[in-house]
């Protein structure tokens, strides 16, 4: 494999959404663009938690430093995890 080249399924764990986006210059001279969850927020400046596959802490951490280098972001929050009803089972 290329050296920097990331397949879809390592872009698909990226901590937010957005992040998700990979963008390639193939052999012909033609840009290849990957973005699971399309581009509106990249345009938009929104950040948005991938809960399916990356931790919290983990999006926590690298949008704290984020809001820092770019105060015009809007982030999102981390969903809360459902709560089980003891009553219910």
């Amino acid at each position: 494999m290329e050296r920097g080249h990331r397949p879809p399924a390592a872009i698909d764990s990226f901590a937010a959404t957005t992040c998700c986006l990979g963008v390639r210059l193939e052999s012909n001279g033609k840009w290849r663009v990957y973005a699971p969850h399309g581009l509106a927020d990249v345009f938009n400046l929104v950040v948005r938690p991938n809960p399916v596959l990356a931790p919290s802490a983990v999006y926590e951490t690298k949008t704290a430093r984020w809001r820092g280098q770019w105060p015009e972001l809007t982030v999102l929050p981390w969903p809360e995890q459902p709560r089980s009803n003891a009553s219910e089972r």
